[in-house]
């Protein structure tokens, strides 16, 4: 299993293809999360990094390292312990700005979040570059109404209930373009 290390602009800087454990958790409606257990090596510490992504290709999320603990044990010697959560986990950096009302189209409505949010908000400095929304065509999802408001929510709870009390997943994937 070949894990990709991406830096902070999603290029490849590394690979990591030996480690004593990896437990890497996909979910539906929620963001997943990871842990890596390797061993000490002084090239380890060059390219994994907090903030830096890990892309694991037989998963469709990416995982942001959140977390580098170095231990030393006598019977497991000295290793370290990189865990960190899916970039479903962005949207925990956003609150919902003010008070927000949104009726009509579940779909639009959670876009509108998202462009108030992250996409384009009026404060530039809240904007995550590369960030896109991509609606749905299945109707199913499309069908869908909501009527309700958020006055200063995190913006992570705000989406994942709503796609919850839908029964919908969501998720943030990295695409071909780094977007």
């Amino acid at each position: 299993m070949e894990i990709l290390v991406l830096n902070n602009d999603f290029e490849s800087v590394d690979i990591v293809d030996t480690f004593k454990s990896m437990i890497w958790t996909d979910r539906y409606n929620a963001n997943g999360d990871f842990e890596m257990f390797l061993t000490i090596n002084p090239s380890v510490l060059n390219y994994l990094r907090e903030d830096y992504y890990l892309w694991l290709k037989d998963s469709e999320h990416c995982m942001i390292i959140e977390n580098i603990s170095i231990n030393s044990d006598n019977e497991d010697g000295n290793y370290i312990i990189v865990t960190g959560r899916s970039l479903e986990s962005i949207l925990e950096r956003r609150i919902v700005w003010g008070q927000r009302v949104l009726t009509g189209n579940l779909q639009v409505a959670i876009q509108t979040l998202l462009n108030e949010s992250i996409i384009s908000p009026i404060i530039t400095d809240r904007k995550i570059d590369n960030f896109i929304f991509e609606q749905s065509s299945d109707p199913k999802v499309t069908n869908l109404t909501v009527d309700t408001q958020f006055t200063g929510d995190d913006l992570y709870v705000v989406i994942k209930n709503l796609c919850q009390s839908n029964d919908l997943g969501f998720k943030i994937i990295l695409n071909d373009s780094n977007q």
